[in-house]
């Protein structure tokens, strides 16, 4: 219990600190630059800690290659039905992404 909620505050904190960069930096830190440093910085930061807490089972291994294999078997159709709905290049890959990755607002769709 007490491990769940230190989890939960610890990201919260990182939510903290993007707010207060926002405050003290304004228009000088875009959102564009809060991204970059979200990717960066704070997100493998977060994954390094949780890698450390956590005991290493197989799970950790198999379970992104299982994702992996999910991601490409969809991504060849929708790459095909992408092609025969949009003419524009853009559009296209928007559709193609969109379709499967859940947080799209990461990589600049919004």
């Amino acid at each position: 219990m007490i491990n769940t909620l230190m989890s939960i505050l610890f990201v919260y904190v990182f939510i903290l600190l993007g707010y207060i960069a926002k405050r003290i930096f304004k228009e000088d830190m875009s959102s564009k630059t809060l991204t970059l440093f979200s990717v960066y910085f704070l997100q493998p930061f977060v994954t390094v800690w949780g890698f450390s807490t956590a005991k290493l089972e197989l799970a950790h291994i198999y379970t992104p290659l299982i994702y992996l294999g999910i991601i490409f078997l969809l991504l060849l159709p929708t790459i095909a039905l992408g092609k025969i709905i949009f003419s524009d290049p853009k559009e296209r890959s928007i559709f193609s992404i969109a379709g499967f990755v859940g947080n799209t607002g990461n990589i600049g769709i919004p």
